[in-house]
C-alpha cells in the first residue's frame, strides 16, 4: 500500500525537477503545486465561496461546520507557491475535523 508521504515526495520532486536541472520559472512551479494540491479532494458536501479578507480568499463550508467556528488557514510556500487551490483539500479536512468553516487566504 502506498503511503501518503510518498505522494508528497513525488509532488515535491516534480516541482524541483531532476538533480542538476535549471530552476523552474515560478509560474510553472505554482501551476504544478496547484495541480498537485487539487488532486486532494475536499470532503463530501464541502463547498467553496470566493470572499475578501482584505485580500482574495475562499470560504470553505461543510454540512457540519458550526457558524461561529472559523479557522483562518494560512498556507505555506514562502510567497512562491501555494494558493487556496493547492491547499483546499487539506484545509477542508481540517475544518471537517473541527466542525468549523475555513477561510483560506490567497497571497
Amino acid at each position: 500500500m502506498r503511503r501518503q508521504i510518498d505522494d508528497v515526495r513525488d509532488m515535491l520532486q516534480a516541482l524541483i525537477g531532476p538533480p542538476g536541472s535549471p530552476p523552474r520559472d515560478y509560474r510553472e512551479t505554482r501551476a504544478l503545486f496547484d495541480a498537485g494540491g487539487a488532486s486532494r479532494p475536499m470532503p463530501e458536501g464541502w463547498t467553496t465561496t470566493p470572499v475578501s479578507l482584505g485580500r482574495p480568499a475562499e470560504a470553505l463550508t461543510g454540512p457540519e461546520a458550526r457558524e461561529q467556528a472559523v479557522i483562518l488557514y494560512l498556507h505555506g510556500g514562502g510567497y512562491v507557491v501555494g494558493s487556496p487551490v493547492s491547499h483546499r483539500g487539506i484545509a477542508a479536512h481540517l475544518g471537517q475535523q473541527a466542525r468549523a468553516r475555513v477561510m483560506v487566504l490567497d497571497y
